[in-house]
């Protein structure tokens, strides 16, 4: 019984978010990304669909964030944001030395 209870625990800690991913042009992309969110630590799924341009992530928030799965995804070279955030595929640009 208390193998269970652990297993309930860690189902409930889990999130879920939903990436839309920008630059895919075909399957290779899809299966390229996927296998990049499982490499990350935390990850228990990933699913990339390349016609909706979307990845949906389930991950343990203790090792992982949503900023981080975005990170994977840019520094591959592809736009990502959290779906429904107006920052496509958008990263910060650094400020020029010495100010404005």
């Amino acid at each position: 019984m208390a193998s269970c209870n652990y297993l309930n625990h860690l189902e409930q800690s889990m999130e879920t978010v939903a990436l839309e991913i920008e630059g895919m042009t075909c399957g290779g992309c899809a299966a390229s990304i996927e296998k990049m969110l499982y490499g990350v630590a935390g990850v228990q799924t990933a699913a990339v669909t390349l016609n909706g341009g979307r990845a949906e992530v389930t991950f343990d928030p203790r090792q992982t964030s949503a900023d981080a799965l975005t990170a994977v995804v840019t520094d591959a070279g592809y736009g990502a944001h959290l779906a429904g955030s107006s920052t496509a595929g958008q990263r910060p640009v650094a400020e020029p030395a010495g100010g404005a």
